[in-house]
């Protein structure tokens, strides 16, 4: 279930988890890829993400969800700052895209009918040689400390995109789950926050990584975490256990952990897989 609902208002705390969103290769369809080509898959947790690997914190953060004063009938209205980082011509070019148009309506096809409303939505151009040349990651660096540190804007109700120039290969965004916010850390606010690259506006994955990545922000983990050696890795009990390999065909009624029930959800918006259309969230997610 989304479990961000009890940090609205919360302005500190923390500890440090993130994951990444696996880029499959840039196929020209919008609805698989390519037959015969290899997919690029990477999800990391960072030195300190074993620190989250553990029940006891999602247990905390499910106890601190059903005691928050929210309830399915409240819109929860989120302000988004999105800073687009790069060189001047790296930024034309991303301008080109029309960014924030393209996440605010992304962002409220995944989940206006959830309750959520993002906006209003500013946007910041920045030009910093350290941080335009950076090659980001999910890995906690000096460098994004840094980055993060001088331009976050508000508290945990507040959504914080980094559109930045440069990513690892094979990644197209990553972000920190709201246990972030949950244990002592000066850095715990300044983590908390979603980090896309300027690929991820084009990609023919652009809607799915947006909303996939704000759904961990929310507190969403994939469905096939720990693969097929645990019954339930995302405890979310409506989403059936798969093995952590990439579908590259949008597969239909693909078992991949056939010791568990139910099928693959490869048009879940938590999943790695090729598909972009008619993608939803399980009840159980929402």
């Amino acid at each position: 279930m989304l479990h961000r609902s009890w940090a609205f208002g919360l302005l500190s705390a923390g500890s440090m988890a993130g994951v990444a969103l696996a880029l499959p290769y840039q196929g020209p369809s919008l609805n698989e890829a390519p037959h015969g080509q290899t997919q690029q898959r990477w999800c990391s947790f960072d030195a300190y993400g074993a620190r989250f690997n553990g029940s006891e914190d999602l247990e905390a953060l499910e106890k601190a969800t059903l005691e928050s004063p929210v309830d399915g009938k409240t819109t929860i209205n989120i302000p988004v700052n999105v800073f687009m980082l790069g060189s001047p011509f790296t930024q034309l070019k991303l301008n080109t895209t029309s960014p924030a148009v393209r996440l605010e309506d992304n962002l409220a096809a995944g989940y206006s009918s959830l309750g959520y409303h993002f906006g209003p939505f500013k946007t910041y151009h920045v030009y910093d040689e350290d941080f335009a040349e950076f090659e980001h990651d999910a890995h906690i660096t000096n460098v994004s400390l840094k980055m993060k540190g001088r331009l976050r804007m508000g508290g945990a109700e507040t959504l914080n995109i980094y559109l930045v120039a440069k990513m690892s290969p094979g990644l197209l965004g990553f972000a920190f789950f709201p246990q972030v916010l949950m244990k002592d850390s000066s850095d715990a606010l300044v983590l908390d926050g979603i980090v896309l690259s300027h690929l991820a506006m084009t990609h023919y994955l652009s809607e799915k990584a947006i909303i996939h990545e704000v759904g961990h922000w929310l507190g969403l983990r994939h469905p096939f975490q720990g693969g097929c050696h645990v019954s339930d890795g995302d405890q979310v009990p409506d989403t059936p256990q798969t093995d952590n390999s990439i579908d590259q065909l949008c597969t239909s009624g693909k078992d991949s952990c056939p010791g568990s029930p139910g099928i693959d959800l490869i048009r879940n918006y938590m999943m790695y897989s090729a598909c972009t259309k008619n993608l939803t969230f399980t009840p159980g997610q929402m």
